[in-house]
């Protein structure tokens, strides 16, 4: 079971940085692949980015906090 949380957990971590990096990129909205990291990452990120402002007006902090949050998880279920 927690190895099964683990792997989601781990998964979302990668889905949530491709998103980073597609925020750099610009990929395709229309592809399949960017729609489903967007519907995968947005209801968490869109949350936090209304909450948090960009820092210095263009860097956005929230898929870092996401990412720190998801790692506190990891290790806190480690320890079960």
């Amino acid at each position: 079971m927690i190895n099964s949380l683990n792997l989601v957990i781990n998964l979302y971590m990668l889905a949530v940085i491709v998103r980073a990096i597609y925020s750099w990129v610009q990929p395709d909205p229309f592809s399949p692949l960017t729609r489903c990291i967007y519907g995968i990452t947005d209801p968490v990120l869109k949350p936090l980015r209304r909450a948090l402002p960009p820092i210095g007006g263009q860097f956005d902090i929230a898929p870092l906090i996401v990412l720190i949050f998801a790692e506190i998880i990891k290790r806190f279920l480690a320890n079960l």
